[in-house]
């Protein structure tokens, strides 16, 4: 007679069988909560996009942003301090040389007792003596000295301002300039001369007696005009 129980190893085969599908399914509970701890991120975790990922990117500094750790600033960003190019050469000082240059010449060279008329005047030497200059500002040395008197005229039929009036003297062949003297003799032009009349100017400068040989009186009426040029031995 046939009978249903099963042998002692059929029983041990379905018991094993069990005991697996219970271990898999440990494993299989292990492995998932080991998961979801791994899937935790502390704050302030990034996690970078995968890749077709419609999530929104940091974006990086802008141009000419400068940056707070280190407080360098983007080399390929253009400069606020850079100047606009101004609409053209920026105004420089007037050359010496230039202003030089475009001053008028001189006139020629007159003796000392010739007359010399430019712009409407006619400039004279009236005089030149030597005298002991007395020294009366600070600066000034007392000692010999030529006085000279310089008389204009006013040709035209305006009248013309003398206080711009320039005598200077020089002396030797080097044209060495002479220093004037505030002696008490002394007295430039000033005011304003009438049409028709003259006036004279008297100047006073240092000038040893050896170095009245050759003498240059030079005259300038106005800025910017000629001067009239007069030489010759001093007394």
């Amino acid at each position: 007679m046939n009978t249903d129980v099963p042998s002692g190893a059929a029983r041990w085969s379905r018991r094993r069988t069990w005991s697996l599908l219970a271990a898999l399914v440990v494993v299989v509970a292990v492995a998932s909560a080991f998961l979801a701890l791994g899937d935790r991120r502390a704050p302030g975790d990034v996690t970078s996009p995968v890749a077709g990922s419609t999530a929104a990117t940091t974006a990086g500094p802008a141009p000419g942003a400068t940056d707070p750790a280190s407080g360098a600033t983007d080399p390929s960003a253009p400069s606020s301090d850079t100047a606009a190019p101004a609409g053209g050469p920026p105004a420089s000082a007037a050359d010496p040389v230039t202003i030089a240059q475009e001053l008028p010449p001189d006139l020629p060279a007159v003796a000392l007792e010739e007359p010399v008329p430019v712009d409407g005047l006619t400039i004279e030497v009236a005089s030149i003596e030597g005298i002991d200059g007395q020294a009366t500002g600070p600066g000034n040395i007392a000692g010999p000295a030529v006085r000279v008197t310089v008389r204009v005229t006013n040709d035209s039929s305006a009248d013309v301002s003398l206080d711009a009036v320039v005598v200077n003297l020089f002396h030797g062949p080097e044209a060495t300039p002479a220093s004037p003297l505030e002696d008490p003799s002394q007295e430039p032009f000033s005011g304003a001369l009438r049409p028709g009349a003259s006036a004279d100017g008297v100047y006073v400068f240092t000038l040893a007696t050896g170095d009245r040989d050759s003498v240059t009186v030079q005259v300038g009426h106005a800025p910017g005009a000629s001067y009239a040029v007069f030489t010759g031995a001093a007394s």
